[in-house]
């Protein structure tokens, strides 16, 4: 049963670092599904109950991290960006954050998000920015 809430970063290859209690939860093959503007991570034994042309298969590697497909985290713009993680009962959810610093967004990466009816409210004063979807 995963609940709870974490901040994680996507790293430059598109890894994510989990704890080894979270990892042996979901063991040694976890499988992702993509969700709109976000990733479910399930435990493996739920791999019956979807389409294979809907999920991808993980490996953890030896340093506690899972590598996703980087064609889901481009298509997300996920590549060294933060990334909030919540359980939600059998499986864990992974979506942008909904604030970014200005060094974490890119113009293209603004304007692709407003070609998929998401806004880049700028926040001067924060020095942030909010993506909210329309």
């Amino acid at each position: 049963m995963f609940c709870g809430t974490e901040q994680k970063r996507v790293d430059g290859r598109g890894r994510i670092s989990f704890s080894k209690k979270l990892l042996k939860e979901l063991g040694d093959n976890p499988i992702i599904l993509k969700r709109g503007q976000h990733l479910r991570l399930y435990p493996e034994v739920f791999k019956q109950q979807f389409k294979p042309s809907r999920i991808w298969e993980l490996r953890v590697d030896g340093s506690n991290r899972i590598l996703i497909p980087r064609d889901i985290i481009k298509s997300l713009f996920l590549l060294g960006k933060n990334v909030i993680l919540t359980g939600e009962g059998n499986h864990l959810a992974i979506r942008p954050r909904k604030k970014l610093s200005y060094r974490e967004i890119t113009i293209g990466e603004a304007e692709s998000f407003s070609r998929r009816g998401i806004s880049v409210v700028p926040d001067g004063d924060r020095k942030e920015v909010r993506l909210i979807s329309e």
